[in-house]
């Protein structure tokens, strides 16, 4: 026979929404923490003299990604598609794939010269 004491409790409907609502307050300080830690960086970033313009541009575009996914909570299915396919293309800016995004003309082979039958 198991010890009762070391087996879990029950899932009901009242563990469900104390789970939910401990989840729901972790991600709040989560989120909290995060935004201090980006306004510190933001801070500091601010202090450099020679700040990268290329950082500031990937650091705008990812502002603009963690907007569109605030947005993205709480949205019908169609706009997550949406707001999921725009960030789909910001993403594209901050991290470019390998490869050719736009390729040049290719050059066109001549047409092979027809072999010439034997005995003509």
């Amino acid at each position: 026979m198991s010890n009762l004491a070391t087996k879990a409790p029950n899932f009901t409907p009242e563990t469900a929404r104390q789970a939910a609502a401990n989840s729901l307050i972790s991600r709040k300080r989560n989120k909290e923490r995060e935004k201090q830690i980006l306004a510190e960086a933001q801070a500091m970033l601010r202090l450099s003299v020679n700040a990268d313009p290329e950082e500031a541009r990937i650091r705008r575009v990812k502002g603009q990604i963690d907007g569109l996914l605030d947005d993205m909570e709480g949205a019908s299915l169609k706009q997550r598609l949406i707001i999921g396919a725009a960030i789909e293309r910001l993403w594209k800016l901050v991290q470019p794939t390998a490869g050719v995004q736009k390729p040049g003309r290719s050059r066109r082979l001549e047409p092979p010269m027809p072999a010439p039958k034997p005995g003509v």
